[in-house]
């Protein structure tokens, strides 16, 4: 492999990976972000015991498709999180490849 293609190649893949940390960070975050609203909506409206007026019992059907939201999206992004580590993980393996390529 001649020098300048090894260059270009190391350059490309290191913008690639640049940019593949920058979606794993954001999901990262919005991971985070989930959690926390699930933990938000955690607590139930509901008192045992009590008798549930039609109010609460609309808060509550809310507040649990809040929660199925959330988590739904939460187990998405963790799932493309997921792929774009094992992406990263594979550009990392090349480029260390080239990096010590003569």
């Amino acid at each position: 492999m001649s020098r300048p293609t090894t260059t270009a190649e190391v350059k490309r893949l290191s913008n690639e990976i640049a940019e593949l940390l920058k979606k794993i960070n954001t999901e990262t975050d919005m991971i985070k972000t989930y959690d926390s609203s699930l933990l938000k909506t955690k607590a139930s409206y509901l008192v045992p015991g009590q008798v549930p007026t039609t109010g609460l019992l609309e808060r509550e059907k809310i507040r649990t498709q809040m929660r199925e939201n959330s988590l739904a999206m939460k187990v998405g992004i963790q799932k493309t999180l997921a792929q774009n580590l094992q992406k990263w993980g594979v550009l990392k393996q090349k480029l260390d490849a080239l990096r010590k390529a003569p």
